[in-house]
Protein backbone atom coordinates (compact mmCIF):
# COMPACT_ATOMS: atom_id res chain seq x y z
CA UNK A 1 0.00 0.00 0.00
CA UNK A 2 1.27 3.44 -0.85
CA UNK A 3 1.15 6.42 1.50
CA UNK A 4 0.88 8.85 -1.40
CA UNK A 5 -2.62 10.43 -1.38
CA UNK A 6 -3.15 10.25 -5.13
CA UNK A 7 -6.79 11.26 -4.73
CA UNK A 8 -5.65 14.82 -3.99
CA UNK A 9 -4.63 15.26 -7.62
CA UNK A 10 -8.25 14.74 -8.74
CA UNK A 11 -9.78 17.54 -6.66
CA UNK A 12 -9.46 21.14 -7.87
CA UNK A 13 -8.19 24.02 -5.77
CA UNK A 14 -10.97 25.53 -3.68
CA UNK A 15 -13.13 22.38 -3.78
CA UNK A 16 -15.53 21.40 -1.00
CA UNK A 17 -15.28 17.95 0.60
CA UNK A 18 -18.00 16.33 2.70
CA UNK A 19 -16.46 14.16 5.43
CA UNK A 20 -18.77 11.46 6.83
CA UNK A 21 -18.15 11.58 10.59
CA UNK A 22 -19.85 9.14 12.95
CA UNK A 23 -17.82 10.11 16.02
CA UNK A 24 -15.70 6.96 15.89
CA UNK A 25 -11.93 7.13 15.85
CA UNK A 26 -11.49 6.64 12.09
CA UNK A 27 -13.99 9.33 11.12
CA UNK A 28 -12.60 11.89 13.59
CA UNK A 29 -9.06 11.31 12.35
CA UNK A 30 -10.41 11.65 8.77
CA UNK A 31 -11.84 15.11 9.49
CA UNK A 32 -8.61 16.26 11.17
CA UNK A 33 -6.47 14.87 8.34
CA UNK A 34 -8.61 16.61 5.70
CA UNK A 35 -8.56 19.88 7.63
CA UNK A 36 -4.75 19.82 7.60
CA UNK A 37 -4.68 19.13 3.85
CA UNK A 38 -7.34 21.78 3.20
CA UNK A 39 -5.00 24.56 4.26
CA UNK A 40 -2.60 23.60 1.45
CA UNK A 41 -5.24 23.25 -1.26
CA UNK A 42 -7.77 25.94 -0.28
CA UNK A 43 -10.40 23.24 0.29
CA UNK A 44 -13.47 23.53 2.50
CA UNK A 45 -14.20 20.51 4.69
CA UNK A 46 -17.81 19.91 5.76
CA UNK A 47 -18.48 17.53 8.65
CA UNK A 48 -21.67 15.51 8.01
CA UNK A 49 -23.14 13.21 10.66
CA UNK A 50 -25.91 10.73 9.75
CA UNK A 51 -28.28 9.79 12.57
CA UNK A 52 -30.20 6.56 11.87
CA UNK A 53 -32.65 6.92 14.78
CA UNK A 54 -32.23 3.25 15.71
CA UNK A 55 -30.44 3.68 19.06
CA UNK A 56 -32.57 6.33 20.74
CA UNK A 57 -30.78 8.62 23.20
CA UNK A 58 -27.39 7.07 22.37
CA UNK A 59 -27.70 8.18 18.72
CA UNK A 60 -28.72 11.71 19.71
CA UNK A 61 -25.75 11.94 22.08
CA UNK A 62 -23.44 10.87 19.22
CA UNK A 63 -24.80 13.67 17.04
CA UNK A 64 -24.15 16.24 19.79
CA UNK A 65 -20.62 14.89 20.25
CA UNK A 66 -19.80 15.30 16.55
CA UNK A 67 -21.40 18.76 16.43
CA UNK A 68 -19.20 19.86 19.35
CA UNK A 69 -16.13 18.38 17.63
CA UNK A 70 -16.88 20.31 14.41
CA UNK A 71 -17.44 23.53 16.38
CA UNK A 72 -14.14 23.07 18.20
CA UNK A 73 -12.25 22.45 14.94
CA UNK A 74 -14.12 25.33 13.24
CA UNK A 75 -15.56 23.10 10.48
CA UNK A 76 -19.06 23.47 8.94
CA UNK A 77 -21.42 20.86 10.43
CA UNK A 78 -24.52 19.14 8.99
CA UNK A 79 -26.81 16.82 10.95
CA UNK A 80 -28.37 14.41 8.43
CA UNK A 81 -31.37 12.28 9.45
CA UNK A 82 -31.93 8.78 8.03
CA UNK A 83 -35.14 6.92 8.88
CA UNK A 84 -35.06 3.20 8.18
CA UNK A 85 -36.57 0.88 10.76
CA UNK A 86 -38.37 -1.88 8.82
CA UNK A 87 -36.21 -4.57 7.24
CA UNK A 88 -37.60 -7.40 5.11
CA UNK A 89 -36.73 -11.01 6.06
CA UNK A 90 -33.30 -11.88 4.69
CA UNK A 91 -32.47 -8.23 4.13
CA UNK A 92 -28.97 -7.15 5.16
CA UNK A 93 -29.39 -4.50 7.85
CA UNK A 94 -25.80 -3.33 7.35
CA UNK A 95 -26.22 -2.98 3.58
CA UNK A 96 -29.56 -1.18 3.86
CA UNK A 97 -28.30 1.30 6.43
CA UNK A 98 -25.20 1.94 4.32
CA UNK A 99 -27.33 2.65 1.24
CA UNK A 100 -29.56 5.06 3.16
CA UNK A 101 -26.52 6.78 4.65
CA UNK A 102 -24.78 7.22 1.31
CA UNK A 103 -27.98 8.55 -0.27
CA UNK A 104 -28.19 11.25 2.42
CA UNK A 105 -24.52 12.11 1.95
CA UNK A 106 -24.94 12.36 -1.85
CA UNK A 107 -27.91 14.69 -1.48
CA UNK A 108 -26.05 16.95 0.95
CA UNK A 109 -22.82 16.96 -1.09
CA UNK A 110 -24.76 17.92 -4.21
CA UNK A 111 -26.56 20.68 -2.32
CA UNK A 112 -23.33 22.31 -1.11
CA UNK A 113 -21.56 21.86 -4.47
CA UNK A 114 -18.94 19.46 -3.11
CA UNK A 115 -16.45 17.67 -5.33
CA UNK A 116 -16.10 14.59 -3.13
CA UNK A 117 -17.46 12.58 -0.22
CA UNK A 118 -14.76 11.30 2.15
CA UNK A 119 -15.15 8.23 4.36
CA UNK A 120 -12.79 7.00 7.09
CA UNK A 121 -12.11 3.47 5.88
CA UNK A 122 -8.69 2.29 7.00
CA UNK A 123 -6.30 -0.42 5.86
CA UNK A 124 -7.93 -2.66 8.48
CA UNK A 125 -11.34 -2.09 6.88
CA UNK A 126 -9.86 -3.04 3.50
CA UNK A 127 -8.54 -6.30 5.01
CA UNK A 128 -11.94 -7.08 6.61
CA UNK A 129 -13.77 -6.35 3.35
CA UNK A 130 -11.35 -8.62 1.48
CA UNK A 131 -12.21 -11.50 3.82
CA UNK A 132 -15.97 -10.83 3.68
CA UNK A 133 -15.91 -10.75 -0.11
CA UNK A 134 -13.83 -13.93 -0.22
CA UNK A 135 -16.53 -15.67 1.85
CA UNK A 136 -19.05 -14.64 -0.84
CA UNK A 137 -16.90 -16.14 -3.60
CA UNK A 138 -16.16 -12.75 -5.19
CA UNK A 139 -13.60 -12.21 -7.92
CA UNK A 140 -11.09 -9.34 -8.25
CA UNK A 141 -13.81 -6.71 -8.49
CA UNK A 142 -15.29 -7.60 -5.11
CA UNK A 143 -12.03 -8.44 -3.38
CA UNK A 144 -10.60 -5.06 -4.37
CA UNK A 145 -13.81 -3.07 -3.98
CA UNK A 146 -12.42 -0.71 -1.30
CA UNK A 147 -10.45 1.66 -3.52
CA UNK A 148 -8.81 4.95 -2.61
CA UNK A 149 -10.93 6.89 -5.12
CA UNK A 150 -14.07 5.96 -7.06
CA UNK A 151 -16.86 7.68 -8.97
CA UNK A 152 -20.22 8.08 -7.24
CA UNK A 153 -22.76 6.65 -9.76
CA UNK A 154 -25.18 9.16 -11.25
CA UNK A 155 -23.23 12.20 -10.04
CA UNK A 156 -20.01 14.13 -10.69
CA UNK A 157 -18.86 13.35 -7.15
CA UNK A 158 -15.84 11.31 -6.12
CA UNK A 159 -15.84 8.91 -3.17
CA UNK A 160 -12.45 9.13 -1.47
CA UNK A 161 -10.82 7.06 1.28
CA UNK A 162 -7.80 9.07 2.46
CA UNK A 163 -6.91 6.69 5.33
CA UNK A 164 -6.39 3.43 3.44
CA UNK A 165 -2.65 3.65 4.10
CA UNK A 166 -3.18 3.50 7.90
CA UNK A 167 -4.24 0.66 10.19
CA UNK A 168 -6.94 1.12 12.79
CA UNK A 169 -4.30 0.93 15.54
CA UNK A 170 -2.21 3.68 13.91
CA UNK A 171 -5.26 5.95 13.69
CA UNK A 172 -6.11 5.48 17.36
CA UNK A 173 -2.51 6.12 18.35
CA UNK A 174 -2.64 9.37 16.37
CA UNK A 175 -5.78 10.52 18.21
CA UNK A 176 -4.30 9.64 21.60
CA UNK A 177 -1.20 11.67 20.77
CA UNK A 178 -3.49 14.67 20.15
CA UNK A 179 -5.48 14.05 23.31
CA UNK A 180 -8.72 13.48 21.37
CA UNK A 181 -11.35 11.01 22.60
CA UNK A 182 -13.74 9.16 20.30
CA UNK A 183 -17.00 7.24 20.50
CA UNK A 184 -17.52 3.48 20.32
CA UNK A 185 -20.72 2.47 18.51
CA UNK A 186 -22.49 -0.35 20.37
CA UNK A 187 -23.41 -1.92 17.03
CA UNK A 188 -19.68 -2.44 16.37
CA UNK A 189 -19.62 -4.98 19.20
CA UNK A 190 -22.76 -6.92 18.19
CA UNK A 191 -21.69 -10.40 16.97
CA UNK A 192 -24.82 -10.82 14.87
CA UNK A 193 -23.07 -8.73 12.21
CA UNK A 194 -20.58 -10.62 10.05
CA UNK A 195 -18.07 -7.80 9.93
CA UNK A 196 -17.98 -7.65 13.72
CA UNK A 197 -17.16 -11.36 13.92
CA UNK A 198 -14.44 -10.99 11.28
CA UNK A 199 -13.00 -8.03 13.21
CA UNK A 200 -13.13 -9.62 16.66
CA UNK A 201 -12.53 -13.29 15.85
CA UNK A 202 -10.97 -13.84 12.42
CA UNK A 203 -8.48 -10.96 12.27
CA UNK A 204 -6.98 -11.75 15.74
CA UNK A 205 -6.62 -15.41 14.70
CA UNK A 206 -4.82 -14.45 11.50
CA UNK A 207 -2.55 -12.07 13.43
CA UNK A 208 -1.58 -14.93 15.73
CA UNK A 209 -0.42 -16.80 12.63
CA UNK A 210 1.07 -13.79 10.81
CA UNK A 211 1.64 -10.54 12.76
CA UNK A 212 1.40 -8.46 9.58
CA UNK A 213 -1.84 -10.14 8.43
CA UNK A 214 -3.79 -6.88 8.05
CA UNK A 215 -1.19 -5.32 5.77
CA UNK A 216 -0.85 -8.54 3.76
CA UNK A 217 -4.62 -8.79 3.22
CA UNK A 218 -4.89 -5.07 2.38
CA UNK A 219 -2.08 -5.47 -0.14
CA UNK A 220 -3.96 -8.37 -1.76
CA UNK A 221 -7.07 -6.18 -1.93
CA UNK A 222 -5.04 -3.38 -3.52
CA UNK A 223 -3.56 -5.75 -6.13
CA UNK A 224 -7.02 -7.15 -6.95
CA UNK A 225 -8.35 -3.62 -7.48
CA UNK A 226 -5.40 -2.74 -9.69
CA UNK A 227 -5.66 -5.91 -11.80
CA UNK A 228 -9.42 -5.50 -12.10
CA UNK A 229 -9.00 -1.96 -13.43
CA UNK A 230 -6.41 -3.14 -15.96
CA UNK A 231 -8.67 -6.01 -17.05
CA UNK A 232 -11.70 -3.72 -17.36
CA UNK A 233 -9.75 -1.19 -19.43
CA UNK A 234 -8.43 -3.92 -21.71
CA UNK A 235 -11.81 -5.61 -22.15
CA UNK A 236 -13.71 -2.35 -22.70
CA UNK A 237 -11.23 -1.36 -25.40
CA UNK A 238 -11.32 -4.57 -27.37
CA UNK A 239 -14.28 -6.85 -26.71
CA UNK A 240 -18.06 -7.12 -26.54
CA UNK A 241 -19.16 -3.64 -27.66
CA UNK A 242 -22.37 -2.22 -26.23
CA UNK A 243 -24.93 -1.55 -28.98
CA UNK A 244 -27.32 0.40 -26.73
CA UNK A 245 -28.57 0.37 -23.17
CA UNK A 246 -31.19 1.66 -20.74
CA UNK A 247 -31.65 1.65 -16.98
CA UNK A 248 -32.77 -2.00 -16.84
CA UNK A 249 -30.95 -3.60 -19.79
CA UNK A 250 -27.84 -3.61 -21.96
CA UNK A 251 -27.58 -4.95 -25.51
CA UNK A 252 -24.18 -6.23 -26.70
CA UNK A 253 -23.22 -6.83 -30.34
CA UNK A 254 -21.56 -10.24 -30.84
CA UNK A 255 -20.89 -9.80 -34.55
CA UNK A 256 -17.10 -9.82 -34.23
CA UNK A 257 -16.91 -11.96 -31.08
CA UNK A 258 -16.00 -15.57 -31.82
CA UNK A 259 -15.43 -16.53 -28.19
CA UNK A 260 -15.05 -14.84 -24.82
CA UNK A 261 -13.65 -16.19 -21.55
CA UNK A 262 -15.67 -16.04 -18.31
CA UNK A 263 -13.34 -13.48 -16.68
CA UNK A 264 -14.05 -11.05 -19.54
CA UNK A 265 -17.78 -11.65 -19.30
CA UNK A 266 -17.74 -10.81 -15.59
CA UNK A 267 -16.28 -7.41 -16.43
CA UNK A 268 -19.21 -6.64 -18.74
CA UNK A 269 -22.16 -8.04 -16.83
CA UNK A 270 -20.99 -7.74 -13.21
CA UNK A 271 -19.90 -10.17 -10.54
CA UNK A 272 -23.41 -10.75 -9.21
CA UNK A 273 -23.84 -13.51 -11.80
CA UNK A 274 -23.10 -17.04 -10.59
CA UNK A 275 -19.94 -18.75 -11.82
CA UNK A 276 -21.95 -21.52 -13.51
CA UNK A 277 -24.13 -18.97 -15.33
CA UNK A 278 -21.05 -17.10 -16.56
CA UNK A 279 -19.59 -20.37 -17.85
CA UNK A 280 -22.85 -21.35 -19.60
CA UNK A 281 -23.06 -17.93 -21.23
CA UNK A 282 -19.46 -18.08 -22.48
CA UNK A 283 -20.16 -21.52 -23.99
CA UNK A 284 -23.34 -20.27 -25.67
CA UNK A 285 -21.62 -17.24 -27.21
CA UNK A 286 -19.02 -19.56 -28.76
CA UNK A 287 -21.79 -21.59 -30.51
CA UNK A 288 -22.92 -19.12 -33.16
CA UNK A 289 -25.38 -21.58 -34.75
CA UNK A 290 -27.20 -22.37 -31.49
CA UNK A 291 -30.89 -21.46 -31.07
CA UNK A 292 -32.06 -18.55 -28.95
CA UNK A 293 -31.08 -19.11 -25.33
CA UNK A 294 -32.13 -17.54 -22.03
CA UNK A 295 -29.73 -17.98 -19.09
CA UNK A 296 -30.60 -16.83 -15.53
CA UNK A 297 -27.58 -14.91 -14.20
CA UNK A 298 -28.90 -14.36 -10.68
CA UNK A 299 -32.36 -13.94 -9.11
CA UNK A 300 -32.67 -10.44 -10.59
CA UNK A 301 -31.08 -10.67 -14.04
CA UNK A 302 -31.16 -12.80 -17.20
CA UNK A 303 -29.02 -13.09 -20.32
CA UNK A 304 -30.75 -13.68 -23.67
CA UNK A 305 -28.66 -14.66 -26.70
CA UNK A 306 -30.07 -14.58 -30.22
CA UNK A 307 -27.99 -14.50 -33.38
CA UNK A 308 -25.44 -11.71 -33.07
CA UNK A 309 -27.03 -10.11 -30.01
CA UNK A 310 -26.61 -10.58 -26.24
CA UNK A 311 -29.22 -8.90 -24.07
CA UNK A 312 -28.65 -8.63 -20.29
CA UNK A 313 -31.87 -7.51 -18.61
CA UNK A 314 -33.84 -7.56 -15.38
CA UNK A 315 -35.69 -10.85 -14.87
CA UNK A 316 -39.03 -9.09 -14.53
CA UNK A 317 -38.79 -7.56 -18.02
CA UNK A 318 -39.70 -9.10 -21.40
CA UNK A 319 -36.62 -9.83 -23.52
CA UNK A 320 -38.52 -9.77 -26.82
CA UNK A 321 -40.13 -6.39 -26.10
CA UNK A 322 -36.74 -4.98 -25.10
CA UNK A 323 -35.14 -6.28 -28.31
CA UNK A 324 -37.90 -4.65 -30.37
CA UNK A 325 -37.22 -1.32 -28.63
CA UNK A 326 -33.44 -1.73 -29.04
CA UNK A 327 -33.67 -2.54 -32.76
CA UNK A 328 -35.82 0.57 -33.24
CA UNK A 329 -33.36 2.75 -31.32
CA UNK A 330 -30.53 1.37 -33.46
CA UNK A 331 -32.53 2.12 -36.60
CA UNK A 332 -32.49 -1.53 -37.69
CA UNK A 333 -36.20 -2.37 -37.98
CA UNK A 334 -39.70 -1.27 -37.01
CA UNK A 335 -41.62 -3.83 -34.92
CA UNK A 336 -45.24 -4.16 -33.91
CA UNK A 337 -45.93 -4.92 -30.26
CA UNK A 338 -47.32 -8.38 -31.15
CA UNK A 339 -47.15 -10.70 -34.18
CA UNK A 340 -50.02 -10.41 -36.65
CA UNK A 341 -50.65 -6.79 -35.65
CA UNK A 342 -53.68 -5.09 -37.23
CA UNK A 343 -53.07 -3.64 -40.70
CA UNK A 344 -52.72 0.15 -40.75
CA UNK A 345 -53.89 1.72 -44.05
CA UNK A 346 -51.63 4.44 -45.47
CA UNK A 347 -53.64 6.68 -47.79
CA UNK A 348 -51.77 7.97 -50.82
CA UNK A 349 -53.75 11.18 -51.15
CA UNK A 350 -51.38 13.43 -49.15
CA UNK A 351 -49.93 16.89 -49.64
CA UNK A 352 -46.46 18.39 -49.29
CA UNK A 353 -46.77 18.74 -45.49
CA UNK A 354 -45.49 15.74 -43.53
CA UNK A 355 -48.40 13.64 -42.25
CA UNK A 356 -48.26 10.93 -39.61
CA UNK A 357 -49.55 7.73 -41.15
CA UNK A 358 -48.97 5.08 -38.49
CA UNK A 359 -47.43 4.88 -35.02
CA UNK A 360 -46.08 1.82 -33.19
CA UNK A 361 -45.53 1.84 -29.44
CA UNK A 362 -41.83 1.94 -28.55
CA UNK A 363 -40.72 1.52 -32.17
CA UNK A 364 -41.54 4.85 -33.79
CA UNK A 365 -43.84 6.08 -36.52
CA UNK A 366 -44.17 6.28 -40.28
CA UNK A 367 -44.84 9.68 -41.84
CA UNK A 368 -45.23 10.74 -45.46
CA UNK A 369 -45.40 13.78 -47.76
CA UNK A 370 -45.35 14.68 -51.45
CA UNK A 371 -41.98 15.72 -52.88
CA UNK A 372 -40.48 16.66 -56.22
CA UNK A 373 -38.65 13.63 -57.59
CA UNK A 374 -36.07 15.62 -59.52
CA UNK A 375 -35.21 17.89 -56.61
CA UNK A 376 -34.90 14.93 -54.27
CA UNK A 377 -32.74 12.78 -56.54
CA UNK A 378 -30.52 15.74 -57.48
CA UNK A 379 -29.37 16.13 -53.86
CA UNK A 380 -26.44 13.91 -52.87
CA UNK A 381 -27.33 14.36 -49.19
CA UNK A 382 -30.93 13.25 -49.75
CA UNK A 383 -29.88 10.27 -51.85
CA UNK A 384 -27.50 9.23 -49.07
CA UNK A 385 -30.40 9.41 -46.61
CA UNK A 386 -32.38 7.04 -48.81
CA UNK A 387 -29.48 4.56 -48.76
CA UNK A 388 -29.84 4.20 -44.98
CA UNK A 389 -33.27 2.61 -45.50
CA UNK A 390 -34.79 5.02 -43.00
CA UNK A 391 -36.62 6.69 -45.91
CA UNK A 392 -38.11 5.53 -49.21
CA UNK A 393 -39.43 7.23 -52.35
CA UNK A 394 -42.45 5.58 -53.94
CA UNK A 395 -44.05 6.30 -57.30
CA UNK A 396 -47.82 6.42 -56.66
CA UNK A 397 -48.62 5.37 -60.23
CA UNK A 398 -46.71 2.08 -59.85
CA UNK A 399 -48.32 0.94 -56.61
CA UNK A 400 -51.10 -1.66 -56.92
CA UNK A 401 -54.46 -0.92 -55.34
CA UNK A 402 -55.85 2.33 -53.99
CA UNK A 403 -53.86 2.48 -50.75
CA UNK A 404 -50.72 1.30 -48.97
CA UNK A 405 -50.57 -0.59 -45.68
CA UNK A 406 -48.15 -0.92 -42.79
CA UNK A 407 -48.26 -4.50 -41.51
CA UNK A 408 -46.23 -7.45 -40.32
CA UNK A 409 -45.02 -9.93 -42.94
CA UNK A 410 -45.33 -13.65 -43.44
CA UNK A 411 -41.95 -15.40 -43.40
CA UNK A 412 -42.39 -16.68 -46.96
CA UNK A 413 -43.62 -13.43 -48.49
CA UNK A 414 -41.38 -12.26 -51.33
CA UNK A 415 -39.39 -9.05 -51.70
CA UNK A 416 -38.37 -8.18 -55.29
CA UNK A 417 -34.76 -6.95 -55.47
CA UNK A 418 -32.24 -6.32 -58.19
CA UNK A 419 -30.76 -9.72 -57.44
CA UNK A 420 -34.10 -11.48 -57.87
CA UNK A 421 -36.73 -12.68 -55.42
CA UNK A 422 -35.98 -13.06 -51.72
CA UNK A 423 -38.25 -14.21 -48.91
CA UNK A 424 -38.85 -11.88 -45.98
CA UNK A 425 -37.22 -14.50 -43.74
CA UNK A 426 -33.96 -14.43 -45.73
CA UNK A 427 -33.89 -10.63 -45.96
CA UNK A 428 -34.33 -10.23 -42.19
CA UNK A 429 -31.76 -12.92 -41.44
CA UNK A 430 -29.19 -11.20 -43.69
CA UNK A 431 -29.91 -7.92 -41.88
CA UNK A 432 -29.12 -9.50 -38.48
CA UNK A 433 -32.64 -9.08 -37.10
CA UNK A 434 -33.16 -11.37 -34.06
CA UNK A 435 -35.24 -14.39 -35.04
CA UNK A 436 -37.70 -13.79 -32.19
CA UNK A 437 -38.65 -10.47 -33.82
CA UNK A 438 -39.02 -11.51 -37.45
CA UNK A 439 -42.76 -12.13 -37.21
CA UNK A 440 -43.20 -8.65 -35.73
CA UNK A 441 -41.23 -6.62 -38.27
CA UNK A 442 -43.43 -4.08 -40.04
CA UNK A 443 -43.27 -3.41 -43.79
CA UNK A 444 -45.03 -0.95 -46.10
CA UNK A 445 -46.95 -2.88 -48.75
CA UNK A 446 -49.39 -2.25 -51.55
CA UNK A 447 -52.23 -4.61 -52.45
CA UNK A 448 -50.00 -7.66 -52.82
CA UNK A 449 -46.32 -6.74 -52.58
CA UNK A 450 -43.70 -5.69 -50.03
CA UNK A 451 -42.43 -2.25 -51.05
CA UNK A 452 -40.26 -1.20 -48.12
CA UNK A 453 -39.09 -2.72 -44.84
CA UNK A 454 -38.12 0.35 -42.74
CA UNK A 455 -34.51 0.14 -41.63
CA UNK A 456 -33.86 -3.02 -43.65
CA UNK A 457 -34.40 -2.82 -47.41
CA UNK A 458 -36.45 -1.40 -50.27
CA UNK A 459 -38.03 -3.48 -52.98
CA UNK A 460 -37.19 -2.94 -56.65
CA UNK A 461 -40.80 -2.14 -57.55
CA UNK A 462 -42.75 1.11 -57.28
CA UNK A 463 -39.49 3.01 -56.78
CA UNK A 464 -39.26 6.33 -58.53
CA UNK A 465 -36.95 7.14 -61.41
CA UNK A 466 -35.75 10.44 -62.93
CA UNK A 467 -38.78 10.59 -65.24
CA UNK A 468 -41.37 10.54 -62.44
CA UNK A 469 -42.66 14.04 -61.71
CA UNK A 470 -43.75 13.47 -58.15
CA UNK A 471 -43.32 10.88 -55.43
CA UNK A 472 -44.36 9.95 -51.92
CA UNK A 473 -41.54 10.24 -49.41
CA UNK A 474 -42.00 7.76 -46.58
CA UNK A 475 -39.96 8.37 -43.43
CA UNK A 476 -39.48 6.13 -40.41
CA UNK A 477 -39.01 8.26 -37.31
CA UNK A 478 -37.47 5.86 -34.81
CA UNK A 479 -37.24 6.62 -31.08
CA UNK A 480 -34.06 8.36 -29.80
Amino acid sequence: MTTKPTWTELLPQGAAIVAAVSGGADSLYLALHLAELAARHSWTVHVAHCEHHLRGAEASADARFVAEFARREELPFAHLHVYKSDFAPGESVEAELREERYAALREYATRVGAAAIAVGHSMTDAAETFLLMALRGSGPRGLGSMRECADVPGTDLKLIRPLLHMTREEIRAGLKARGIEWLEDSMNADPKYRRVRVRNEVIPLLRSMEPGAVKVLARSAFLCAEENELLRASVRASRLPVACSAATWTLFDLRDVEAIVPSELRVHIGEAASLSAIGDLADRIARTDAPETSIPLNPGANAFVTGRWLLVHESATDAVAILAEAMARLGRCLCATVPDAPIVPLHRDIGDEETLLAGFSGAGEIAARRVSTREWLASAERKAALATNRQALLAPSLAEGDHLTARTMGRDEVLLTQGGRKTARDVLQEAGIPSCLRERVVAVCDAGRILWIPGVRRANVAMVGPDDAGAILLRWNSPP
